[in-house]
């Protein structure tokens, strides 16, 4: 294999793996704050419930 077919894969892999790294971050971001949300959420139902 040439020198240059090497970049190629190379820059194919460095590329899946940003890609894959970027998506990995954007779904714990999102779990992170849905996570949250729902513990706010029962939370104020909680309170509710302990109201006379």
């Amino acid at each position: 294999m040439s020198p240059s077919g090497h970049l190629v894969w190379w820059l194919i892999t460095a590329t899946c793996l940003l890609w894959l790294g970027t998506v990995t971050l954007v779904v714990a971001w999102k779990g992170t704050r849905d996570i949250f949300a729902m513990l706010r959420r029962l939370r104020k139902a909680g309170k509710k419930e302990d109201e006379p």
